[in-house]
């Protein structure tokens, strides 16, 4: 998700642009007008005290447009996706109203953009884990399959057939699994190693 309303400004064209789309000013009184998204109209709570003024961005340039407001009488997109139909730019300040404000309207559009219930926690378990951490590498063994071992992937890491990568995490399937340290790492790690070993020894004879 991109909020339109956090695009910078590309100082050599004074514009607003990210992957294609570009981000315009906009300005609201009190309240959002009516709120088009996905065949629903969305009629949203007023603006807090201090936003009375509330100014955010519209979008230009969207390959797909899902949400729009009118503004007399001109159409104005506030959310929809540019190259990729997995990411959405998301215009008019919308998760600031809904966190802000808790605006019902809010929360329901904000679920369908991101495809999930709110106040609704995932389904998981904690299982247990066998880690053990080798000169060489890692190996896990899991008596489950699909389970999140919570150690980040690492671009040192030669990630074997039995792992996969979700959110930047990896997960292993059941069995026994290895990660092996690349030779890059190897070798960075050896010279950490050396010169730590040589730091020590010249403080040792300046004593």
């Amino acid at each position: 998700m991109i909020s339109s309303d956090g695009i910078p400004t590309d100082t050599q064209i004074q514009k607003r642009e990210f992957m294609g789309a570009s981000a315009e000013d906009l300005k609201f009184e009190n309240g959002y007008p009516l709120l088009y998204l996905n065949g629903k109209i969305y009629d949203m709570d007023l603006f807090l005290a201090q936003n009375r003024e509330f100014k955010t961005t519209f979008i230009n340039g969207l390959r797909k447009t899902e949400g729009v407001l009118f503004d007399e009488g001109l159409q104005i997109p506030f959310l929809g996706t540019v190259y990729n139909d997995n990411v959405y730019v998301v215009g008019i300040n919308l998760l600031y109203h809904f966190s802000s404000t808790h605006d019902p309207a809010a929360g329901k559009m904000t679920e369908y953009i991101f495809d999930t219930k709110m106040y609704q926690l995932p389904d998981h378990e904690l299982v247990p884990l066998q880690i053990d951490y080798e000169k060489n590498g890692i190996t896990i063994t899991s008596l489950y399959d699909g389970v999140n071992t919570h150690i980040a992937a690492n671009a040192d890491f030669d990630l074997k057939d039995e792992l996969y990568v979700q959110n930047h995490l990896i997960y292993v399937k059941k069995g026994v699994s290895h990660i092996e340290f690349a030779p890059e790492y190897k070798i960075r790690s050896s010279v950490i190693s050396f010169v730590g070993i040589l730091m020590w020894i010249i403080l040792y004879l300046m004593l």
